[in-house]
């Protein structure tokens, strides 16, 4: 169902077995000029990075945007599909000023693109940290095992190097010297 026209809902001249509305047209001040042109090539450029940042949108919906000529369509197709809060989107539908739609339309697509970048730094940092983080546990394990391997982290190897040290420190008939050395290894 596409609507053709705002309306404003005066009443309901039926509700049984159907509702049957009274309703009035809303005048709508379509934009014009070299302002209407700028803001329609900027809202689409910037629909454009939204759509391709986002997960939920789907590239063709850029694609189509691209496309449309009329730049009321083009408003309400983006307000229709873009990440946009429900008091927003309100908001956007109320308006009938074309070029206040246009307007208001890019300044909330430049702020969920803001969040939309941020949202991807924090991601790439947070990978890039996990990274990091992997990495140092990763080379934290082999220095244990080359310790292990030298002999070095032992349990009790520092006592035996400090032993070795105080030892070659101290004299010690040739039998004692002998002695120690075989204890300590």
């Amino acid at each position: 169902v596409q609507g053709t026209q705002r309306v404003r809902l005066d009443g309901f001249a039926q509700t049984e077995p159907y509702l049957v509305a009274r309703v009035s047209p809303l005048p709508f001040r379509e934009p014009s000029g070299m302002e209407t042109e700028a803001l329609t090539r900027t809202l689409k450029a910037v629909y454009r990075e939204v759509v391709a940042l986002s997960d939920e949108l789907p590239d063709e919906l850029a694609a189509g945007a691209e496309r449309l000529a009329d730049p009321r369509v083009l408003a309400y197709l983006v307000a229709a599909t873009a990440p946009l809060p429900v008091t927003a989107a309100q908001d956007l539908l109320e308006t009938d000023d074309g070029s206040l739609l246009l307007r208001r339309l890019v300044e909330l697509l430049q702020h969920e693109l803001a969040v939309l970048r941020m949202k991807q730094r924090i991601a790439k940092e947070t990978a890039e940290h996990i990274g990091q983080a992997q990495r140092e546990h990763l080379l934290r394990e082999q220095l244990r095992t080359i310790q292990r391997e030298l002999g070095e982290g032992e349990p009790g190897g520092a006592e035996v190097r400090e032993l070795r040290e105080r030892a070659a420190r101290t004299p010690f008939s040739p039998e004692a010297r002998k002695e120690v050395e075989r204890e300590l290894g």
